[in-house]
């Protein structure tokens, strides 16, 4: 008899145990993950009407087409045509920065092969940044496997 009340004892201290840890285990805080991916990019779509004229960056891993004359008119609307070809193996994001101060105007989501982005307009914050005429700025292009999204 006391080896059967000492086992219950022992099973449902165990049981008491495993149930704190997982009650542990489930509402302990997390911390945020260091990195968010981008989401796609709601602009984006098929590029297949872009013009088939672009200049085209071509790297190792990927290709990537844009708009060399950049204007924005006076609400913050820019043909960008930012393309995507379809022959890629990962997603495309675009950030526009500023060249002299490097603040960031514009950044795309992620845009699959074969997609593209025609136009974008800047928010008030880049247009007041931005100076009368012409204005350099800075394209980085980051690549993100297919796999991974």
């Amino acid at each position: 008899m006391k080896a059967k009340k000492r086992a219950l004892i022992l099973s449902s201290a165990a049981l008491m145990i495993a149930l704190a840890s997982l009650l542990i285990w489930r509402f302990w805080p997390r911390s945020a993950p260091e990195y968010a991916p981008p989401a796609r990019d709601p602009l984006a779509a098929s590029a297949q009407d872009f013009p088939a004229d672009l200049p085209t960056l071509r790297t190792d891993v990927y290709d990537v087409s844009l708009n060399p004359d950049l204007q924005v008119d006076g609400q913050g609307d820019c043909e960008i045509l930012f393309n995507n070809p379809a022959r890629n193996g990962a997603h495309l994001m675009l950030d526009v920065r500023l060249q002299e101060s490097n603040l960031l105007i514009y950044r795309t989501g992620l845009v699959a092969p074969g997609e593209g982005i025609r136009a974008i307009r800047f928010v008030t914050d880049a247009l007041a940044a931005m100076q009368a005429g012409a204005q350099p700025v800075t394209l980085t292009v980051y690549s993100f496997a297919l796999e991974t999204y």
